[in-house]
């Protein structure tokens, strides 16, 4: 399993020197309601069958969501299982960083 990062350690690490690859795995129609700025947005059932898509990124430190955090836990133990060396789950999701960031963002 995957570790998790909450929507106040993720801001926090946002706009820093050490600012993880946000990887936005929900469906293409939430996406396009919303999404955290600065995300990249590859849907779960495409980052399975290439994980490899995003395979600049194995080294660097990814956050992956979506809209409660149960398809992003998917995609980030399966990332880490496929040598991404520093891989964690957003926590809640977009749901928590709504609750606990950005009220305005809907969560589609």
């Amino acid at each position: 399993m995957a570790p998790e990062t909450t929507a106040k350690q993720l801001q926090e690490l946002l706009g820093t020197e050490n600012t993880p690859l946000l990887l936005d795995v929900r469906e293409d129609h939430e996406y396009q309601i919303s999404h955290i700025p600065g995300c990249t947005h590859i849907p779960l059932h495409a980052l399975l069958a290439d994980p490899m898509a995003i395979e600049e990124y194995k080294d660097r430190s990814i956050v992956v969501y979506c809209r409660s955090g149960v398809r992003s836990l998917t995609a980030a133990t399966f990332l880490s299982q496929n040598g991404f060396s520093s891989v964690s789950n957003l926590k809640g999701g977009i749901t928590e960083w709504k609750n606990d960031v950005d009220p305005t963002i809907a969560v589609g």
